[in-house]
């Protein structure tokens, strides 16, 4: 088996089996030897893979699918979108056969869909309920992510997930644009108590040990900071979130007994963010998640993706303890956005 299978098989693996990644507390981890051997098989004809989303982007209806959702702030919307995955002749019958990733398949999304908040939460509990394992997996994206990119990257994650888990994708406000760092960073701080709420109706909803949080680059260092101030610092969190979005959190989501299980993080800053600041003030550093007894948290890095770095240096007490697991793996040529190929 080449090495991109491989590394795909082991990140479905680690999602629905070994990474309750969750603002709450978790049952134990399932055998992994009831994990199957992996995706169906694949033919030659399209495939279309529907993904539940939640997303605060300012919605465009006179649009095309693919641009409905900008970078700008806006309404929170709640819907469907399905990506139709369509095999490149002859390349897709070579791509398994080489050692490391080629695209063997165009992906657009053929359908986004609205639904009214209600029936949105009623259609995921259903969907969650009909999985083999009750799990759902919410997927933070990173900055430099489009609505579009955002789908296809659930989707494939829903794509190998199968029926073992049902995704869905938090797409917060992000431009799409390699040059709007700052301006991203600012749209997912903005951001930050929708998802926290996301997080707490997730373990309200399908139970608190079925949820995983799966966050890339710089959602993970937002999935991160709500999982701190949930644990450690509530009150100033009930602060910080009262001024800015007074109806997105409600009390019984914020009075939710939190205990974070496992972390899973891909492609995280969090190193860089805290070496870059005097060793005296090294925010991170100095406000570890609190891990419930058991827990781990896993971290994956690329050696050629410049922004992920071990995290074991910046929290030693953490990795001594065999809390802090650092993976590094293959992702490629393109690092930081290769995680998931």
């Amino acid at each position: 088996m080449q090495r991109t299978v491989v590394y795909r098989l082991f990140v479905a693996w680690f999602l629905v089996f070994v990474l309750p990644v969750s603002s709450c507390s978790a049952d134990a981890t399932p055998d992994p030897a009831d994990v199957s051997a992996g995706p169906g098989a694949r033919g030659d004809g399209p495939e279309r893979v529907s993904v539940f989303y939640l997303t605060n982007r300012k919605f465009h209806p006179n649009k095309p699918v693919a641009e409905s959702y900008n970078g700008e702030r806006g309404e929170v919307h709640f819907g469907r979108c399905e990506v139709e995955f369509t095999p490149i002749p002859l390349i897709n019958h070579v791509a398994p056969k080489i050692p490391f990733y080629i695209q063997s398949e165009t992906r657009a999304i053929s359908l986004t869909e609205q639904v009214d908040p209600p029936v949105f939460w009623e259609q995921f509990r259903a969907g969650a309920e009909s999985t083999s394992t009750g799990a759902v997996v919410l997927f933070v994206h990173g900055y430099n992510y489009g609505f579009e990119r955002t789908c296809h990257m659930a989707a494939e994650m829903q794509r190998y997930l199968q029926d073992k888990a049902t995704i869905l994708v938090f797409s917060w406000p992000s431009n799409g644009l390699p040059s709007d760092y700052v301006r991203d960073q600012a749209d997912i701080e903005w951001s930050v108590p929708l998802l926290a709420n996301t997080i707490g109706r997730l373990g309200i909803l399908v139970g608190r040990g079925n949820v995983r949080v799966v966050a890339h680059s710089l959602g993970a260092v937002i999935a991160y900071d709500v999982c701190y101030d949930f644990f450690a610092e509530i009150t100033r969190f009930q602060q910080k979130i009262k001024p800015s979005q007074p109806d997105a959190s409600p009390p019984e989501v914020l009075a939710l007994d939190l205990e974070l299980s496992n972390l899973f993080t891909m492609g995280s800053p969090l190193a860089i963010w805290s070496l870059t600041h005097d060793p005296a003030k090294q925010w991170y550093r100095d406000r570890p998640v609190a891990v419930r007894s058991g827990g781990v948290w896993y971290n994956f890095y690329s050696s050629w993706d410049p922004i992920a770095l071990p995290l074991a240096p910046i929290y030693p007490d953490l990795a001594q303890a065999g809390v802090l697991r650092d993976f590094r793996v293959w992702s490629g040529a393109n690092a930081h956005s290769g995680y998931w190929n």
